[in-house]
């Protein structure tokens, strides 16, 4: 078999959604457009860290109190991409599975609840909530934007799989770093231009099992 190991990015490949997840939270709890475009605006010309841009995401949520109840009736109108499962089904036996994200952890608890059985391994942003299910803090992903092409290398090195063997599928700018490493890259219903251009194949598809053409191959 040609690819040992699939990652996928999860908004907007194995969730389906327009947005990004932290402007879906922040849009359903009210939060100030402006003061969160501020923060984003820091982050992008390096006034501070993504670790930082996370905190004061996620300190922008406790200020309102939200509880985890909260948070999971922000996303609860999320649905799994059109085929997801039965793609992920039909890979999990020959393929390592992988999730390279910038979103949150109890998204995939909410939306994926099979993910436990499908990953082999996780990246993402994880929220810790303490009493009353109140957001005691964040940890950031280490492995978002252009880091997320370590985590690929990483996982690859883990499990002894040349680079070459690995496929990545994503659809928005975050993902252009990742998809020039892998040995396939696919851009799916791709929100960027430059992805596109980037990635090996751009596929247009109501249904995830599309990309299963080309990673199916001897």
């Amino acid at each position: 078999m040609k690819y040992k190991l699939v990652s996928f990015d999860l908004m907007g490949s194995l969730i389906k959604s327009d947005e990004h997840i932290w402007n879906v939270i922040h849009d359903k709890l009210g939060v100030d457009p402006e003061e969160r475009k501020n923060a984003y605006n820091d982050f992008k010309e390096g006034r501070i860290s993504y670790q930082d841009w996370v905190a004061h995401n996620v300190n922008l949520w406790a200020k309102k109190g939200a509880t985890k109840d909260d948070l999971m009736d922000a996303v609860a109108e999320l649905e799994l991409q059109e085929g997801a499962l039965e793609t992920l089904q039909r890979l999990k036996n020959n393929h390592c599975l992988i999730i390279l994200s910038g979103g949150l952890n109890f998204v995939i608890e909410k939306i994926f609840r099979q993910h436990q059985t499908l990953f082999d391994h996780v990246f993402i942003n994880k929220l810790v909530f303490g009493e009353g299910g109140l957001i005691a803090g964040g940890k950031a992903t280490p492995y978002d934007m252009d880091k997320k092409a370590d985590s690929l290398r990483l996982v690859a090195e883990q499990e002894g799989i040349d680079i070459s063997q690995c496929v990545f599928v994503g659809n928005n700018k975050n993902d252009i770093e990742v998809a020039k490493i892998a040995g396939l890259s696919i851009a799916f219903n791709s929100k960027s231009d430059e992805l596109s251009e980037v990635c090996n194949v751009a596929v247009n598809s109501d249904s995830l099992v599309s990309i299963l053409d080309y990673i199916l191959v001897e």
